[in-house]
């Protein structure tokens, strides 16, 4: 089994540079921002993902799932004040979106 992660976690580093190029190249590509910020989420970069939701934002892309992304980057650091507000952002744009209502249930329970 070690094996088998240790060969998703090189797949999804050599994504993650992969879809920081992409970014480099187009930046307006919001789509390739997506990508990236999801595969650093799964490798714990939450200073990449986090820039990168940030950016979505900006792009006015999919602003719903942007603040729920920063959410999760807030919770993976410890920040849940910050993940509750953005999680509660989330849900605020869209209020159908499950994991961000999920996210503050989970959450609100926890204190």
């Amino acid at each position: 089994m070690r094996g088998r992660a240790a060969e998703r976690q090189g797949r999804a580093a050599e994504a993650l540079s992969l879809y920081q190029a992409a970014v480099n190249l187009n930046p307006s590509y919001a789509r390739a921002r997506a990508w990236l910020a999801n595969t650093a989420m799964r490798l714990e970069r939450y200073d990449v993902a986090g820039a990168q939701f940030a950016a979505l934002l900006a792009l006015s892309y999919e602003p719903a799932r942007s603040h729920y992304g920063l959410g999760r980057v807030a919770e993976g650091k410890g920040d849940r004040s910050t993940a509750l507000k953005e999680y509660r952002l989330a849900l605020q744009l869209d209020p159908k979106l499950a994991a961000a209502g999920e996210a503050v249930g989970r959450l609100t329970k926890q204190r």
